[in-house]
């Protein structure tokens, strides 16, 4: 699989994620990825996620993560939208740590980006 990117985007986006893209891209090379349509996030265009392995060993998730508190925030937002409009809900980060080990992973970390979304960094436990 052959990839073209804008050197200035993939430089916003390794500083809003934290993840270079050449990283990220890695990905399409684990042979047990998963990839599936996002229709939330296909607004303008077709997008897909993908999940697996990169190359350097870790399950990169780009979330949301709801922080603990009752400070308002956009994570608590779009859980409330998600459990009215689709039945769904946003994870916490112990809800992440839990889901991961039991897909055989460690949590690792929670990277904030300055976008509404996290980076949660995972190793094979």
């Amino acid at each position: 699989m052959e990839f073209e990117w804008d050197p200035e985007k993939a430089a916003r986006n390794y500083k809003k994620h934290g993840v270079p893209f050449a990283e990220a891209a890695t990905v399409f090379g684990d042979t047990l990825n998963v990839t599936s349509p996002d229709p939330d996030h296909s607004i303008e265009e077709e997008r897909y996620v993908t999940v697996g392995r990169s190359v350097r060993g870790r399950l990169l998730l780009v979330e949301n993560v709801v922080v603990p508190g009752n400070e308002p925030s956009f994570g608590k937002w779009l859980d409330l939208l998600m459990l009215v409009y689709a039945g769904g809900r946003e994870r916490t980060a112990e809800e992440f740590r839990d889901l991961l080990a039991t897909s055989g992973f460690h949590m690792e970390r929670v990277i904030p980006t300055t976008a509404n979304v996290s980076v949660i960094e995972a190793l094979a436990a």
